[in-house]
């Protein structure tokens, strides 16, 4: 096990679960940097041949850690808005999973916002639990689009919950491309152990070609531009002085002040 934020189950199917349920286990910088090393051991490791990611509590994760962000995303000076060092510090956290050598599953539930989305995008195969929702509500108040999305549900859709809807269902996630299947909550870590296992069957080399060749097939329609215009934007869409109010009222009075400001916002 490592910290208690995030809890890693060592092996041949290397299970890494998010672990702050009394935060909807919304993830910190520092979560950011602890996968990274455990995804940098776990490529070193010949015995390692899948990586799972799973979140504990009633849902699999609420996005970024909107406490943190509201410290970083500030205003060094009138009219300069700046989100530098949390683009910078984001803009790392998706590659270490998309470009992990080996296989990886996300099994998801209950509620799966931005950030999170960006873990389910980046991984290999995605397996929800029945009822899981798919959040991109931030962007009624600030940040940038997905990167992923456009590519996995489509250009119309994406455009559809990013600038509209904000969410999906498992159901429309899986008939859109984003979701692999779906399955019961209390069947959900079974299924993705299930999944895990068949991979494990075949050889390791076979599933690497595989793998890494459709990733440099999405890589050349040009994922990694859509990516550092993803962030680029990010900068522009926390520019916004709704979104400099949001934030200034989650440091003053707290997460549950700036949500209810966010769905009050546009009523």
């Amino acid at each position: 096990m490592s910290d208690d934020t995030i809890l890693v189950n060592k092996g041949m199917i290397t299970e890494i679960i998010l672990n702050r349920p009394e935060k909807r286990n919304a993830v910190t910088l520092e979560m950011e940097r602890r996968i990274g090393e455990i995804l940098e051991e776990a490529d070193r490791d010949d015995n390692v041949r899948v990586v799972t990611f799973t979140g504990n509590g009633p849902i699999f994760s609420a996005g970024h850690d909107l406490v943190e962000a509201a410290e970083v995303v500030r205003c060094d000076e009138p009219g300069n808005y700046i989100a530098k060092s949390l683009i910078q510090r984001r803009g790392q956290f998706w590659w270490p999973i998309w470009e992990f050598s080996k296989p990886t599953i996300a099994g998801v539930h209950g509620y799966v916002g931005p950030i999170a989305n960006v873990i389910a995008g980046a991984t290999d195969f995605c397996i929800a639990a029945e009822g899981t929702r798919f959040s991109w509500e931030q962007a009624l108040i600030g940040g940038g689009p997905g990167f992923f999305e456009p590519l996995l549900i489509g250009i119309r859709r994406a455009k559809q919950v990013m600038m509209m809807d904000g969410w999906y269902s498992a159901e429309q996630g899986f008939q859109w491309g984003f979701v692999n299947k779906i399955v019961p909550a209390d069947k959900l870590r079974e299924e993705v152990r299930a999944w895990a296992e068949k991979i494990c069957k075949y050889a390791p080399q076979q599933i690497m070609a595989n793998k890494h060749g459709i990733n440099m097939m999405v890589e050349n329609l040009g994922l990694r531009i859509m990516a550092h215009c993803a962030l680029s934007m990010a900068a522009t869409g926390h520019g916004s002085a709704l979104d400099k109010e949001y934030m200034e009222l989650i440091r003053r009075s707290g997460l549950k002040a700036g949500l209810e400001f966010r769905k009050d916002a546009y009523k």
